[in-house]
């Protein structure tokens, strides 16, 4: 992993807990998307921003249940999460 490195994020829908994230050489960046309240089933992207790269991320919401899916060069590979 690259250190230093600051990644700006936002959602089109739902609510990121931080607009941007530094890179660490030992732990991943993290935030949290919570559905801002609003509760219907949609498909959330995120977009990630470092320098000129940027990706897009699709994110389910069903229900309570965030489903990820991404490839392992985009972001890491998390477990299925509740939303609070």
């Amino acid at each position: 992993m690259l250190s230093g490195i600051t990644v700006t994020l936002s959602a089109d829908t739902g609510v990121l807990s931080a607009a941007s994230v530094v890179t660490d050489s030992t732990t991943p960046a993290t935030v949290t998307l919570s559905y801002g309240g609003n509760q219907t089933n949609r498909t959330v992207t995120i977009t990630a921003t470092a320098g000129t790269v940027s990706a897009q991320i699709p994110i389910q919401i069903v229900g309570s249940t965030v489903t990820l899916a991404s490839s392992a060069s985009s972001i890491p590979t998390i477990t299925p999460q509740r939303l609070p």
